[in-house]
């Protein structure tokens, strides 16, 4: 077990910048040779909880990935004693964490056994029949040297510990960054590259010395090997970033990073998403509102001038397709670039990636989605029924309907509140409904779980949210959002008072005594 150092976290602290606008040479399309994966054993890892603190919660963190897409990447319970199964591919690379503890990395392979503590507001970890698994770190002070020509992590910086219900986020200091150095300085820009190559090298050496000797932990060095392989990657992405130097580009386009091993890589998703950012979309973005978005579109429609074989150029391009429906795209284009990437992949292989974004974003072609006369629900166990079916079924009762999603902080805060009014009115005729905004399927039955909504019969996700008419004569373009409906099943109230407040109780004894 490591913790997370602080040198990992600053590869995910790559700070933006504008893109030279140079014209550039031509790009050097990635060639590789593949090999057919082998068949793994599935055996699963096994997380045995004991927790000691009542309403809290352990959490268990898992990279994007391919072998595990279909999975959760977020599992987490708060129940006193807990047995958690994690089928994985060989080795993996997961965090354990609770609001009390930064995140702990583990390395874990097929059948462990890892035993979590919360107690005391500290969370241990051990890991059964624990493997003296060696982790190296060369320092070098050409490199260190090198290294602050282009860019330092300030350490005096201020920072804040902030914790939510699941996880203390690590604290992360900011790089300070000299962008004019990278562009005048190439000389001294390639000899970093270099030197960070052949640390690396030496490093796999290692690590294959390791795996020769020690046969049951190859899993584990092989994985470590990918973890480097993809954080070298990542840094010469950066490099080039910041200094489109076409020596850079050569080095992040060659051998060392797509060969006839890649397909194999624990951090394939990892790379192949730096390289639609960095290389494809030269790390520009799209400024939409008040936000900027990456080009998911774009790079999926441009990535096969990058990379020509026939089983990297699927994957690079279901990471766009994932990227772009994480950061919430229409439906229709995510369904367009999907019966797309369909029309020139149509291996079976890749159906259990699409079908889970179709899913998860609600993309199934059906009446449910393309309908705008009216609001289409669905419960956790995948029922499906019409807003106004709804409404006639509970006719003769008061209708309080409370929109939310997973991703509404303020929602979330008034869950206590509501539950409370909810039994405030349980032996009178109020029906309480929460209907979920949500894209994502897999976070709303996240949700529900943490806010422990599982019991409630009235707990719906809205499939056609950005569609139907209701929502846009209402005007729900934020939430939370509370309506109230009479027991003739009128809306009287389309901005009704919040669980929270005072008035929502004297406006239901109002409308219970009519």
């Amino acid at each position: 077990m490591n913790k997370v150092i602080i040198a990992t976290l600053l590869f995910l602290l790559c700070i933006s910048c504008a893109s030279d606008t140079k014209t550039e040479k031509k790009d050097i399309p990635i060639v590789v040779e593949t090999i057919e994966k082998p068949v793994v054993n599935t055996n699963p890892v096994t997380f045995i909880i004991s927790n000691k603190m009542n309403n809290e919660y352990v959490s268990i963190y898992r990279n994007l990935a391919f072998d595990t897409f279909t999975q959760d990447k977020h599992v987490y319970t708060d129940k006193a004693i807990d047995t958690i199964q994690l089928t994985v591919n060989l080795s993996e690379t997961i965090y354990v964490t609770s609001k009390f503890s930064a995140r702990d990395t583990l390395h874990i392979k097929n059948g462990d056994t890892i035993y979590l503590n919360l107690a005391n507001k500290q969370l241990k970890t051990t890991h059964s029949k624990a493997e003296n698994l060696q982790i190296f770190k060369l320092k070098n002070d050409k490199i260190d040297s090198l290294t602050k020509t282009f860019y330092y992590v300030d350490y005096k910086a201020p920072f804040n510990l902030q914790s939510d219900k699941y996880q203390k986020v690590n604290p992360i200091f900011p790089l300070r960054i000299d962008r004019e150095k990278f562009k005048t300085k190439p000389t001294e820009l390639v000899q970093l590259a270099n030197a960070l190559i052949d640390r690396y090298k030496m490093l796999t050496k290692k690590y294959e010395s390791l795996s020769a000797n020690e046969p049951k932990n190859v899993p584990y060095y092989t994985l470590l090997k990918d973890e480097l392989n993809y954080a070298l990657f990542f840094e010469l992405n950066r490099f080039y970033s910041y200094s489109k130097n076409e020596d850079i580009k050569r080095l992040i386009t060659s051998e060392l990073f797509f060969n006839e091993k890649t397909i194999d890589e624990a951090t394939l998703y990892k790379k192949l998403s730096t390289f639609n950012e960095k290389i494809v979309l030269k790390n520009k973005r799209i400024k939409e509102k008040f936000k900027l978005k990456i080009d998911y579109k774009k790079a999926f429609d441009s990535l096969s001038t990058y990379i020509e074989d026939r089983k990297l150029l699927p994957l690079a391009k279901f990471v766009a397709i994932n990227g772009n429906a994480m950061q919430r795209a229409s439906k229709e284009e995510l369904i367009t670039m999907i019966e797309v990437f369909r029309n020139e992949f149509p291996e079976e292989k890749y159906d259990n990636y699409l079908q889970k974004i179709k899913e998860d974003y609600g993309l199934t072609k059906s009446r449910t989605t393309e309908d705008a006369n009216t609001v289409h629900i669905v419960d956790t166990n995948g029922k499906v029924n019409r807003l106004d079916t709804f409404l006639e079924e509970n006719k003769g009762k008061v209708i309080y309907i409370d929109f939310w999603a997973s991703w509404c902080a303020p929602c979330r805060a008034v869950m206590p509140d509501s539950k409370k009014l909810s039994e405030t009115y349980a032996r009178k005729d109020v029906v309480f409904t929460y209907i979920s905004i949500d894209q994502n399927k897999s976070h709303w039955k996240n949700a529900v779980a943490a806010e422990d909504l599982k019991t409630s019969k009235t707990n719906f996700l809205a499939t056609n949210y950005t569609k139907a008419a209701f929502f846009k004569e209402l005007e729900i373009k934020t939430i939370p959002r509370y309506l109230l409906f009479d027991k003739t099943g009128k809306l009287v109230h389309q901005n009704a008072p919040g669980p929270d407040s005072d008035e929502i109780k004297d406006l239901i004894d109002q409308y219970l005594k009519k």
